[in-house]
């Protein structure tokens, strides 16, 4: 039986959403780690560019209380387990820009882009769990 996502994050230890609003990160730092051109992060967030643009100015990013702050706050936790998985930001990258056999060879990046994070964060923990590996 799998164990729904609330609750799988709670055993593998991602931060609490009152931990997270603790440490916020602001928008363009996270888009850097990813590596990821504003065009393409507003499009990941479902923003405008200029919002994106808006935010790295002021570094900061959306209301946590918001659609697109809920996305950002599943892309810290994407980011969380892979550093838990492959430690090196750069390896993590790789692995976005390459098929995976679990996502039917599709890129993770693609998926990220038309989905959203939440089937990359569900990969992750899978392979946490070594469900898949």
């Amino acid at each position: 039986m799998r164990l729904a996502a609330s609750s799988r994050a709670v055993a593998l230890s991602l931060p609490s959403a009152a931990k997270r609003r603790a440490t916020r990160t602001d928008s363009e730092s996270l888009r850097k780690w990813y590596e990821f051109p504003q065009f393409r992060w507003a499009r990941v967030l479902g923003v405008s560019r200029s919002t994106v643009a808006r935010w790295a100015a002021e570094r900061s990013g959306p209301d946590p209380d918001s659609a697109e702050g809920r996305l950002f706050a599943l892309l810290e936790d994407v980011r969380a387990l892979a550093g838990q998985l492959r430690r090196d930001p750069t390896r993590f990258r790789a692995w976005l820009r390459a098929p995976s056999p679990a996502l039917r060879g599709r890129l993770p990046a693609d998926v990220l882009l038309q989905q959203g994070p939440a089937p990359i964060r569900d990969l992750l923990l899978d392979e946490l769990e070594g469900t898949y590996a």
